[in-house]
Parts: structure tokens; C-alpha cells; sequence
């Protein structure tokens, strides 16, 4: 994997091949070998304040947000389950994601905050794709509802991590 590195990212100490698996096996997932490879080198990393940037299209306009957060593994981890296992529904056979779907990271847009995942159904439409869903703690705030879904940003997280930009 050719992953771009950026100056001003804060990278962490490396994932095992153990945590690795532990993680896969908790979520009953693969992880993409990209995926698998940054977690080698970097369990997790932090971004800067003003960089790394990337485009969504959200409605009929562009959004930029930042990305702050790759998680580590075991965030992966609990942050994949909480959505799992939640509902912002009030039947909880609703969940917010379907299983297959994890969550990688963290981001912040003009509006508010918003999660990074990865596709690893096997049926997936883009397996492998990498997809940004803005969060709302009020389903029904303007502009924040939690009904909008997966937006795709990039076939591949190699190909996320690699395009991402200074703000224009």
C-alpha cells in the first residue's frame, strides 16, 4: 500500500496482527488489505485542524469536511457496535447501519459531525467503498437529518487517504 503521509497527522503505535483478528472476529468482517495494512502501520491516527479535507456532495452543493480521526481498532470496534445496536427509531429492529458496515473514522463539516465506514458486505454495491454519513442527534434538525444515508467518497480507503486536501 502506497499510502500518502501527511506532516501534520499524528500517527500511533502499529496494530498487531492479533488486534487485527480480534477485531474482524468481533465484527465479523475482512478488512480490506489496504485497511489491514494502515492498522499495521498506524493503529489509528489524528489529523490536523485545517488540512485534509474532502469533497461530499450533499443534496445539490458540496460539502468539505475534515477529517480529524482514522480510528484505532478497538474504536472501530465499539463505535461499529453502538451503531449496530442503536436505533433512532423507536422500534429497535431498525438499526442506524446494517452488519457489514463499520465505522473507520471521525469527521467535521460546515454543519456538524459526521462518521467515516467502510463496506465489507459481501453483496455490497462498492465492497470495499468508503462512505460519509453526516450525524444529527435530532433526526428532524435542517440540513443534520439522520435519514440521508451513506454518501460514497471513495472506491477504497487507499484511494480516500490519498486524495485527501488542503481547504479551498
Amino acid at each position: 500500500m502506497s499510502l500518502k503521509k501527511y506532516s501534520d497527522a499524528s500517527y500511533l503505535d502499529p496494530a498487531n496482527d492479533k488486534d487485527i483478528l480480534e477485531l474482524e472476529q468481533a465484527l465479523d468482517v475482512v478488512l480490506p488489505m489496504e485497511l489491514r495494512a494502515f492498522l499495521k502501520q498506524s493503529d489509528g491516527a489524528a489529523f490536523g485542524e485545517e488540512t485534509h479535507r474532502f469533497r461530499v456532495k450533499r443534496k445539490d452543493k458540496f460539502l468539505q469536511p475534515r477529517l480529524e480521526w482514522i480510528f484505532a481498532h478497538d474504536e472501530m470496534r465499539s463505535q461499529t457496535k453502538i451503531f449496530w445496536d442503536s436505533s433512532i427509531y423507536d422500534e429497535k429492529s431498525r438499526p442506524t447501519l446494517p452488519r457489514g458496515i463499520i465505522v473507520i473514522g471521525s469527521a467535521v463539516d460546515e454543519i456538524d459531525e459526521a462518521r467515516i465506514f467502510c463496506d465489507l458486505r459481501d453483496k455490497a454495491p462498492r465492497p470495499g467503498g468508503i462512505y460519509y454519513r453526516h450525524l444529527s442527534f435530532d433526526p428532524y434538525a435542517a440540513g443534520g437529518d439522520n435519514t440521508a444515508g451513506l454518501e460514497l467518497i471513495a472506491p477504497t480507503f487507499e484511494t480516500f487517504l490519498n486524495s485527501l486536501q488542503k481547504r479551498q
